[in-house]
């Protein structure tokens, strides 16, 4: 398997996982399965005070929303991967990055700002798992003037 082969493939699986996780969120945040990152996530808003049925239901409800929100995303981005960067379209390479960099500097600082270091831990991995295949990928790509932002 050649290099570019090899990136557009670990680009592929990551973005899909991210797809996976969206809808395991959407679906699955009122389980037990949810618990252990709501654990993470409670401590840092209710310390010793577990929150009441309707803030857990009010939780359930903006994660099932950040879930379908990651699902869509990640199919726009895997749509974009899977023809546009294997057609070497640089703005599409674009899209791609600058969307991820936007994401994480946003997501990032508001974990920072809530101490929320499993976010932070989640968010780092994911954008590297992003990123390097991005960064190996962009020698391969040659502006089009017609297409370039």
């Amino acid at each position: 398997m050649n290099a570019e082969k090899f990136w557009l493939t670990w680009l592929k699986i990551t973005i899909t996982i991210v797809i996976i996780a969206g809808i395991a969120l959407a679906f699955l945040s009122r389980t037990s399965l949810y618990d252990v990152l709501n654990k993470q996530i409670n401590h840092i808003f209710y310390a010793d005070n577990p929150p009441d049925f309707a803030v857990k239901m009010m939780q359930s409800r903006f994660v099932t929303i950040m879930g379908a929100l990651m699902a869509v995303y990640g199919i726009a981005i895997l749509y974009l991967t899977c023809y546009s960067l294997q057609k070497k379209e640089l703005w599409a390479w674009r899209c791609i990055l600058y969307s991820f960099i936007i994401w994480f500097i946003i997501d990032t600082s508001v974990s920072f700002f809530y101490q929320s270091g499993i976010s932070i831990i989640i968010n780092i991995v994911f954008f590297f798992q992003v990123l390097a295949p991005l960064l190996f990928l962009k020698k391969s790509f040659e502006p089009n003037p017609r297409l370039s932002v």
